[in-house]
């Protein structure tokens, strides 16, 4: 039956006898006597709506999934402003979208990334790869590596241009086997004597196996344990946390609409995150100020405040919200930040300007024109 659907040639019936053709066929699976059978599982791209196609199961961790798309975001860390925005199936890794949504944004006259912060779903090497092809570094915290309790590989040094793995012990091999990766691409594994480790004084907690221990490398194994040895060092440290304002801005185009798409197909969808991440601009540079016009004089003129000069741009933009009147909660609501961050920042500027009270804050403010 499913041949004869997909021999359909009349443009009013093929569309909807082949998407029913792949719901059948991602449903159902023929047994040893050749007869349709419930498939066991979810196949990999199965249709989950038959009215948006186009819909994926997808999965936020193992415990919480979805049914729709996953959208991508790309924002300028310093100005918070979207600098793009993309939307795939929600089975796509996050890794992948990566490098495509950055050489959109690079193609853009006058934008250039340097430096791609992203979350450990983007620490794949061949995410790291893709996004070093497009010109920029990705800095990535590396996932922990777990062997039940027993010795990770982090354990272990290897020495990829010598060809050897040395153990705990102090035990060095050079026993390279023929091995693939959970990609299905070649790699080594590195396998130990298993007399060798059966004498061991460390085998309770190296392995379980009689046949000795063995290490796995991969095609990425340097690029990711040069990342990972990276990621202790201060300055990365203080890079992953700012971070953080990608997730404001993810939440910032949540409180816009996207949390759903109002539209079925991805095409459309995609429509409606541009939109969302204009609106959301538009709002970014209205905090900036972007829009006041100010006389040729304070144009052209350049000003220096020494007490200003010391607030940071976030305590600023507080500061001209205070200044206008808004409580911390409204503050809050308007930079998408929570209003214990609000506070925090209020009793940053007070002891940096030496005040106690918010009054004197917004007269401060207010001789400034920061309003």
């Amino acid at each position: 039956m499913l041949d004869e659907v997909r021999d359909i040639k009349e443009p009013a019936v093929a569309e909807p006898a082949g998407l029913l053709a792949q719901v059948i066929d991602s449903d159902t699976e023929t047994d040893e006597e050749g007869r349709p059978t419930i498939r066991k599982g979810v196949a990999r791209d199965r249709i989950v709506s038959h009215s948006d196609p186009e819909m994926r199961h997808g999965r936020k961790s193992a415990s919480r999934r979805f049914d729709g798309h996953k959208m991508d975001v790309l924002t300028d860390e310093k100005s918070e402003l979207i600098l793009g925005v993309d939307v795939r199936g929600g089975n796509a890794s996050d890794g992948e979208g990566a490098a495509p949504l950055l050489n959109k944004v690079q193609g853009v006259e006058g934008i250039e990334v340097e430096t791609l912060l992203g979350d450990m779903a983007y620490s794949d090497g061949d995410t790291r790869v893709a996004v070093e092809d497009a010109g920029a570094t990705l800095v990535a915290k590396v996932p922990p590596v777990s062997n039940k309790g027993l010795f990770p590989k982090t354990d272990f040094v290897i020495d990829a241009e010598a060809a050897t793995v040395t153990c705990p012990a102090g035990v060095t091999t050079a026993d390279a086997r023929p091995h693939t990766d959970h990609k299905g691409r070649p790699a080594l594994r590195f396998v130990f004597p298993a007399e060798v480790c059966a004498a061991c004084a460390l085998r309770a907690s190296c392995t379980t196996s009689a046949d000795g221990r063995s290490v796995a490398v991969g095609v990425h194994e340097a690029r990711i344990a040069a990342a990972r040895a990276a990621q202790v060092d201060p300055a990365i440290k203080a890079l992953l946390r700012r971070r953080s304002k990608v997730e404001r801005k993810i939440d910032h185009l949540q409180d816009l609409g996207m949390r759903q798409s109002r539209y079925r197909g991805r095409r459309k969808t995609r429509l409606q995150a541009l939109l969302a991440a204009t609106v959301a601009n538009f709002q970014r540079l209205a905090v900036l100020d972007a829009f006041a016009a100010l006389p040729q004089t304070e144009q052209t003129e350049p000003s220096f405040d020494a007490e200003l000069d010391q607030l940071t741009p976030r305590e600023r933009e507080v500061l001209r919200f205070i200044a206008r009147g808004f409580t911390y909660k409204e503050i809050a609501r308007e930079l998408f930040i929570s209003g214990k961050t609000v506070e925090s920042h209020v009793s940053s500027v007070l002891r940096k300007l030496q005040m106690s009270t918010r009054h004197q804050l917004t007269r401060w403010a207010t001789e400034r024109r920061l309003t």
